[in-house]
């Protein structure tokens, strides 16, 4: 994200989506898309996984639990422990650039989003049994953080679950406003969620970025009272309707190897699609498996 904002983005304009170029596993990792899974002996009955994709020295695969009736009991990612080692230390200098200033020059430091990001789909077969709006993921690393200074300038994922489908986010235009977001688009983007779906105390700080949308922060989150940022949620949104669900989880939280920590977070008294939404998110270090797992749980159907 720019850098040209500080903490007082709080204030004026928070740049959290940190999501830099579209791009394969590889610009994450080393290269290749395999057709293995991780944790092979959980495989079957009501877990299902995607492709593995390299990731640091590891992988990363996206999955999906359901209960016996179809109701989705999980829905995050999974990651071995090697994938924390050897990920990207500098910024992407060709991550959604706009030439903002008109120089004829792009400024990587003000110009560009400079994370690492790739789309992870989920097998579209078990989201549609499992009535979740949720269609794919994009994963976001971020080796130096980004903005506000101070509160998210530390390496993190951040890992966003969307409703919105593929094509629409790719439709939201780069531009020189906001966070290299077409200047139409940013007002689509402001739009206010209506009454009802909206998540109490969550706020638009002007956090937008082309290809992704808005990000509602809530301002009484630890990291902004004096607390290291270790993990946060944040609402997308655009057009007036949440369009992606996002846990920020920080590198250092991680390694730490958490058990089972889980966290909830204001959710709206409905969606503009009606179906099953997390009402938490949990993070895990299974020792055994020595892998790690970012999961969005407590699913409650939700009416539009």
């Amino acid at each position: 994200m720019h850098k040209r904002v500080g903490v007082a983005a709080l204030v004026g304009a928070l740049m959290l989506a940190g999501c830099g170029d579209e791009m394969e596993a590889h610009h994450a990792g080393h290269g290749t898309q395999a057709a293995t899974t991780m944790s092979a002996q959980e495989v079957g009955g009501n877990r299902f996984y995607s492709k593995s994709y390299d990731l640091g020295d590891g992988h990363i695969v996206t999955y999906l639990k359901m209960g016996q009736n179809g109701r989705p009991l999980e829905i995050g990612v999974k990651m071995d422990e090697q994938a924390l080692n050897n990920l990207p230390s500098h910024v992407n200098p060709s991550s959604h650039c706009v030439d903002t200033n008109g120089n004829g020059q792009i400024e990587p430091e003000t110009e560009c989003a400079l994370g690492h990001d790739f789309v992870m789909p989920f097998p579209a077969e078990t989201l549609a049994l499992a009535k979740s709006p949720i269609k794919y993921a994009m994963v976001n690393y971020n080796p130096l953080g980004h903005g506000p200074a101070k509160i998210y300038d530390v390496a993190h994922f951040d890992l966003h679950f969307y409703v919105q489908s593929d094509e629409d986010r790719r439709n939201i235009r780069l531009g020189p406003c906001a966070e290299v977001i077409n200047c139409e688009d940013l007002k689509t983007a402001q739009i206010p969620l209506p009454a009802g779906y909206a998540p109490a105390g969550f706020v638009d700080v002007g956090a937008v970025m082309g290809m992704m949308g808005n990000h509602l922060v809530d301002p009484n989150g630890e990291e902004f009272h004096g607390k290291p940022f270790s993990h946060t949620w944040i609402w997308g949104t655009y057009g007036g309707k949440i369009t992606f669900l996002e846990p920020m989880i920080t590198n250092s939280y991680l390694k730490s190897q958490p058990h089972n920590q889980c966290f909830t977070y204001a959710m709206p008294q409905k969606f503009s699609e009606a179906g099953y939404y997390p009402q938490k998110y949990c993070v895990d270090f299974n020792k055994g498996l020595n892998e790690y797992t970012v999961s969005l749980e407590n699913f409650k159907y939700f009416g539009s």
